[in-house]
């Protein structure tokens, strides 16, 4: 992925407003809003907040529903196809911030 607005992650700590990122494959930059999708995840937006080497952290634009948090985290200690039981994302820049 040479574009600068995609990028593969697993996902590797997750709770209702944030997530910790792994970064597989691209690069993402904080302030912008990205969308997720994945196998349990569809179109989930948020903010990053910050990157540090390959790890970043995102802010959801809306917090998860308890719900489906439950499921998401069910899933991942459930399929053991999945590295390191975190599923993996591909996210997409929607919002480019205005501040550098």
């Amino acid at each position: 992925m040479a574009e600068p607005d995609l990028a593969c992650a697993v996902i590797t700590e997750i709770e209702a407003h944030s997530c910790v990122l792994e970064l597989r494959e691209g690069h993402v930059t904080p302030k912008n809003v990205y969308t997720l999708e994945g196998r349990g995840v569809r179109f989930l937006a948020g903010r990053v907040m910050w990157v540090h080497q390959s790890t970043a952290g995102l802010f959801f634009k809306n917090p998860i529903h308890q719900h489906s948090l439950n499921s998401l985290r069910r899933q991942m200690l459930a399929d053991p196809a999945l590295p390191n039981r975190s599923p993996m994302v591909s996210l997409r820049c929607v919002v480019e911030s205005t501040q550098r």
